[in-house]
């Protein structure tokens, strides 16, 4: 049976005590969003038994509060985790869409008879998200408080020494709080040393005008590692008019750069 994470005990063993509500509480009033207290944080889904060619990694903002139960005990609850996407139907929308990027990037079809959910649990897939609480809908935070941003940092670090034994062949962000922690956009404080190589609008890609969101390329550089990353400024899945067939073009689009721009592809990833 594999040895539950040092993070994921702590995380269940402060679901567990008294004082978890409390702590909620005090947090909903620090992020300026209403948090929900009878679910544990969120650490991670996926299979942590990474595929040869390595793990890919997603980041989006905030697991919903109107998703998914509580398990009665922290083992159940990480059984389910590790399962999360070895199903036939695909646990969420937003997976949906980073699946369609990925098939652009790693220039490939679904293989015939496989669901989209298990196709990305063979690839080594795990997802994450900048906050571990559930929210009952997301508020952008006031990053200039050191601590919100010591909050969300040291979650962020957690969840990468999760994946610290095994080479991370991509990791892809969503959202427009990853592009103003990432990038320090808009003023904001930079954290990760994430190093932008290039970068488009989605409007390039789609030709719709109203997609400006801007698709950053580049790399994350954590614990003496080169991570190639992409961090996306909107959740995906929210653009308006953003399709299937749009998210494969702009996965080609990162395709394409990585491949003109390296000696050998920036995404790498080997028996499919």
């Amino acid at each position: 049976m594999k040895e539950i994470p040092a993070y994921f005990r702590e995380s269940w063993d402060t679901f567990s005590s008294p004082g978890y509500p409390k702590l909620v509480e005090r947090y909903s009033k620090l992020f300026g969003m209403a948090l929900e207290c009878s679910k544990p944080p969120f650490v991670f889904a996926g299979n942590l038994d990474a595929s040869p060619a390595g793990r890919i990694l997603t980041f989006a903002l905030a697991p919903h509060a109107s998703n998914e139960q509580a398990h009665p005990n922290m083992e159940a609850e990480f059984q389910w985790r590790l399962r999360y996407f070895d199903q036939e139907k695909m646990p969420h929308r937003l997976h949906s869409f980073y699946a369609k990027i990925l098939q652009g990037v790693l220039n490939c079809n679904l293989p015939f008879g496989q669901s989209e959910s298990r196709w990305l649990d063979a690839l080594g897939y795990l997802t994450f998200d900048l906050v571990p609480f559930y929210a009952k809908k997301w508020v952008s935070p006031t990053w200039r408080k050191q601590e919100v941003t010591a909050v969300v940092q040291r979650h962020f670090c957690e969840c990468l020494k999760l994946v610290a034994d095994k080479r991370v062949s991509l990791a892809l962000f969503s959202g427009k709080a990853w592009e103003d922690l990432l990038l320090g956009s808009r003023g904001h404080p930079q954290f990760g040393d994430f190093r932008n190589h290039t970068s488009f609008q989605l409007c390039e890609v789609t030709g719709n005008r109203h997609h400006v969101s801007r698709v950053s390329v580049g790399e994350l550089h954590f614990s003496g590692e080169s991570i190639p990353s992409v961090v996306i400024g909107a959740l995906i899945h929210r653009v308006y008019g953003f399709s299937y067939a749009d998210a494969v073009a702009v996965g080609e689009r990162i395709r394409t750069f990585s491949s003109t721009q390296t000696s050998e592809p920036y995404f790498k990833q080997a028996a499919l």
